[in-house]
């Protein structure tokens, strides 16, 4: 039997894979999400991977939202970036780089998580370019 989408999300990324944490309707409603933002005629033989990557990327800055939320110390801001946040078990790392500074909005968002930047890499070969972060 052919292994569903769900399956090949949580084989490829099973830090999502706890059940509790994230639904199979939840994860499912992020990969529709990110499919919705590509095309699969464009993406080719990388449409999966790429539209999974993404779907990850929405799951993990969907989660670093829910803690940022929770944990009254960042309400209303601050004085520049959240660079940690630790609440209980959880925690999660933000980092502005030099690969981030100057960059789109878009382009920033993508580039805070693993998965992100992995969207970006395959983004990228199938655009048979590279992408540009920052310049002038």
């Amino acid at each position: 039997m052919a292994e569903s989408q769900l399956q090949k999300f949580r084989r490829r990324y099973p830090e999502f894979a706890e059940v509790c944490d994230w639904s199979n309707a939840k994860v499912l409603g992020f990969i529709e999400d990110a499919k919705e933002e590509m095309s699969e005629t464009v993406w080719s033989n990388l449409y999966e991977k790429g539209y999974m990557a993404l779907a990850a990327h929405l799951m993990a800055v969907s989660k670093a939202g829910q803690v940022a939320a929770n944990n009254p110390a960042l309400a209303g801001g601050g004085a520049g970036a959240v660079t940690f946040v630790k609440t209980g078990e959880e925690q999660i790392m933000y980092a502005v780089t030099s690969q981030t500074q100057g960059t789109t909005v878009e382009q920033a968002a993508l580039m805070s998580t693993r998965y992100g930047q992995e969207y970006v890499r395959l983004r990228e070969l199938v655009s048979g370019h590279p992408v540009i972060l920052g310049g002038c």
